[in-house]
This record gives structure tokens, C-alpha cells and sequence, in this order.
């Protein structure tokens, strides 16, 4: 289903993207507006429903699958559409995903990479899902490494991180009040939230 999304965008869509001679934010919109199609799709209705049937077996199988597909997969509807199929997986299977959310996040910690700006919001959001429902190993792990990117990375990642931790406080604010105090990221970085949440709010 994932690798068959590439060929439900019209090529002339994916042309204009490459051919658009505007200015980045003139080509950070189209992104979006070629994202958001993505999920109007009737194959997203169809992968709604198989993920709502997934059991433990299948899991198992599933999740290398997709953290394969994960890394490897090109274009901005075939990674979107992943990404949503991960998040559907987290809201419907839950608990029983728990064991394999460290191996989903190693792989969304790529995608988060991406230089498309909708990709990197829509993987944002998908870690903030899978968050919610991660072992407590899992959870340090995950608070560790936006730590060390803040601290380390240029300012480009940091604004990633910033993100990524602003849905991660509005999906689950439950989890991150069962955080050691070690691992909880750097108070600056806190801050940077709390302006990345404002400037959103004020849009």
C-alpha cells in the first residue's frame, strides 16, 4: 500500500513542486497542500481498517517492515502516507505495540531529517504519538537523543527538536510527568517550546 501511494498524486503535482521558482515558503505551502492530498486518499480509508486489525503476530512482522520502509522509502506521498500508517498503528494497537516502539523510533529519528518541511512536521507528530505509548527505557531514549541534538546540532535541528517536543507535551503530558528529572531536556530548550507553541497559536 505504502510504495503504491507514489502513483496516486498526479505527476503534473509533483512537477510543479520541482519547477516552482517562488520563494521557499511559496514552496514550503505546496509541500503542505501536496501532503495534506496525500491523506484524502481512499487507500488512506484502506489502511485505516487494516490497522485497526492487526494482532500481536502480525506486529512482529509489520513493524521491521515498516521501520525498513521507513528509511528507504523516496517521495513526499510515500513518506507521508507511512507516517500516517504508523500513527494509526500506535492509536489502534497501543499497549500492544509498546515492546516495538523503541524500533519505530530509531527509524523516525531519520525521517525527522528530511528536508521536506511537511515531512518533518508529519514525522514530528508521529514520534508524539508513539511517545505516548513507549516503554519507560524507551521514553528516556527518545528524551536523550532531542536532548543531545539540541545541545549539539545547528540551529535548524534545534527548531526540529523544538517541535517535536511541543507536540510531544501536547500528546503526552501524562508520560513526561514520569520522567526522571535527568533526562528531561535542558530548561533553554523548554523555553524554545513554550515560543515555537506561542508563534504557532499566533498564526
Amino acid at each position: 500500500f505504502i510504495t503504491a501511494s507514489a502513483n496516486i498524486e498526479p505527476k503534473a503535482f509533483g512537477q510543479v513542486t520541482t519547477m516552482v521558482s517562488g520563494s521557499e515558503e511559496d514552496k514550503d505551502k505546496l509541500e503542505a497542500a501536496r501532503a495534506a492530498l496525500a491523506l484524502t486518499s481512499p487507500l488512506i480509508s484502506v489502511i485505516d481498517k487494516c490497522m485497526r486489525c492487526v494482532d500481536k503476530a502480525q506486529l512482529e512482522i509489520l513493524v521491521p517492515k515498516l521501520s525498513s520502509l521507513a528509511k528507504s522509502s523516496v517521495g513526499l506521498t510515500p513518506r507521508i502516507t507511512l507516517l500516517h500508517t504508523v500513527s494509526l498503528l500506535a492509536v489502534y494497537q497501543q499497549q500492544d505495540l509498546t515492546p516495538l516502539v523503541g524500533k519505530l523510533m530509531g527509524a523516525m529519528f531519520a525521517v525527522l531529517l528530511d528536508r521536506s518541511p511537511a515531512v518533518r512536521d508529519k514525522c514530528a507528530a508521529t514520534v508524539a504519538v508513539l511517545f505516548r505509548y513507549a516503554k519507560p527505557s524507551t521514553v528516556d531514549n527518545v528524551l536523550e537523543k532531542l536532548r543531545s541534538w539540541y545541545l549539539e546540532k545547528e540551529d535548524s535541528v534545534r527548531h526540529l527538536v523544538a517541535m517535536v517536543m511541543s507536540k510531544i507535551t501536547n500528546s503526552a503530558p501524562d508520560v513526561l510527568r514520569t520522567v526522571h528529572s535527568a533526562v528531561v531536556p535542558s530548561p533553554s530548550l523548554v523555553n524554545t517550546v513554550r515560543r515555537s507553541r506561542r508563534d504557532h497559536c499566533g498564526r
